[in-house]
């Protein structure tokens, strides 16, 4: 009797434990849990030139003009840095003081490649927050950087499916020569997102 007693006891306790409680937190951002960094320190390093040469070559354009065209499409807008954790993002932009917005789901789209979030606290200054259409942190190939693409805007949800920019984020510890190499090796699919 007393065991069964004890087993009961301890069975409610991982009930009241397990989720049931007010207070547990909502885990919106699983798939992106941690820290990213921006991408734009290596699309601007002189080490991308190759990069940008080769394309320019098969495009008939500049190299500034190729790497004017990859940073329209891949820089993330002076935001260098996102730490995501349950249903917030932490931004750090530029040269501010970090600030964090609350977010909510607001479903999928494109069978399930893009996901939609939507601000739950305003902040007026970044407005710009207040739709977010991003990828799930993926690899293009096996041994490729832990990156996601992340469109962010303040007039809803098509204009961002339309975009034709990706902003991009890697895992924060991804070294920078390890981006300029993956950009390097994926230069001829790069090359046809430029026009």
């Amino acid at each position: 009797m007393k065991k069964l007693f004890l087993s009961c006891m301890v069975a409610l306790g991982l009930i009241g434990c397990g989720g049931s409680s007010k207070n547990a937190e909502i885990s919106i951002f699983k798939a992106w849990q941690g820290s990213f960094k921006s991408v734009d320190m290596a699309l601007e390093d002189k080490r991308m030139d190759e990069t940008y040469n080769h394309i320019a070559k098969t495009k008939g354009k500049s190299k500034e003009e190729v790497r004017q065209a990859v940073l329209n499409l891949l820089s993330t807008k002076g935001y260098k840095k996102l730490s995501f954790h349950n249903d917030s993002i932490t931004y750090v932009y530029k040269e501010e003081n970090p600030f964090t917005i609350k977010y909510k789901s607001s479903g999928v789209s494109d069978n399930g490649k893009f996901f939609l979030f939507t601000w739950t606290n305003e902040v007026p200054h970044h407005a710009e927050l207040k739709y977010i259409y991003t990828t799930k942190p993926h690899q293009d190939t096996n041994d490729s950087m832990v990156h996601f693409h992340f469109k962010f805007g303040k007039n809803g949800f098509d204009e961002l499916k339309s975009s034709h920019s990706f902003p991009t984020f890697a895992k924060q510890n991804t070294p920078l020569l390890k981006m300029i190499e993956d950009y390097k090796a994926s230069k001829d699919e790069l090359a046809g997102f430029i026009k």
